[in-house]
């Protein structure tokens, strides 16, 4: 099993079509390749199901053009409950309209019926394996954070009891700096694109 193959068998998908053999069919598809697909009818079924499934859902893949909620919209309301959710489109629609506001959603992946399978693959594994790498980078941001507080608060204190003439006072300052430095570094790795 390649690598992409094993990402994708972890995850578990949520796919949202008003078409019930479109849906099937790519329900059928998408099960041989991931650890479990949830799917729904409309863009309200969809946001349901993905409220009471929230923590296991790791992509969604919806239609734009849906009864009582669009994919778009349904996306917007998901995100709002999960910002780092990813989420592709999938539709016959290449309106410009409809482009520019994923765009402006930054949703991650476009995909034109008919589906080339293929390109959805390639699509859901780039998408999975960019959101665990923000994940992961999340994570030691936070760890790394914890780890440095107490060292910082430390040389803060030491600082406070040294004489300014003392070495061992430059020593410390340039520890401060150096921890400046890589709170800066630890800082970028926990901000998303547009917090900036």
């Amino acid at each position: 099993m390649n690598i992409k193959d094993e990402i994708l068998k972890g995850i578990t998908v949520l796919y949202v079509e008003d078409e019930l053999i479109p849906r099937e069919t790519l329900a059928r598809f998408l099960s041989r390749r991931v650890a479990k697909v949830y799917t729904a009818s409309s863009g309200r079924e969809g946001l349901k199901l993905f409220k009471e499934k929230i923590s296991k859902i790791d992509l969604v893949l919806t239609d734009i053009l849906m009864p009582d909620m669009n994919g778009l919209q349904m996306a917007e309301e998901m995100r709002k409950l999960r910002d780092d959710l990813p989420i592709i489109i999938i539709t016959a629609h290449s309106e410009v309209l409809y482009l520019m506001k994923a765009i402006e959603m930054d949703i991650d992946g476009y995909i034109l019926k008919p589906v080339d399978y293929e390109r959805l693959v390639n699509t859901m594994y780039k998408v999975v394996l960019r959101n665990q790498q923000n994940n992961f980078a999340l994570h030691v941001a936070n760890e790394l954070n914890n780890l440095l507080k107490p060292i910082s608060d430390f040389i803060s204190l030491a600082s406070q009891k040294i004489s300014k003439e003392d070495e061992l006072y430059e020593s410390l300052q340039n520890a401060v700096m150096s921890i400046k430095a890589l709170d800066s570094f630890i800082y970028s790795l926990s901000v998303k694109d547009d917090d900036l």
